[in-house]
């Protein structure tokens, strides 16, 4: 691997991802017309957003993590 990269793994999204998941969302609902929700969301009410990724289901979700 060359100097100064970190190696990254992608993984199944969980609930302890969904701040910082929430955060990145919240960028594009205040930053972009991206996405047609116009007011920002709490990690609780993105809580049922993420339980409908589950590992084993047909949409999942994955994330990079250093």
């Amino acid at each position: 691997m060359p100097s100064g990269t970190a190696e990254v793994q992608v993984r199944p999204g969980v609930e302890a991802d969904l701040t910082a998941l929430t955060a990145l969302y919240n960028h594009y609902v205040y930053e972009t017309p991206i996405t047609f929700d116009t007011e920002p969301f709490t990690p609780q009410e993105r809580r049922p957003w993420l339980l409908s990724h589950p590992e084993d289901g047909p949409h999942r979700l994955r994330v990079a993590a250093p």
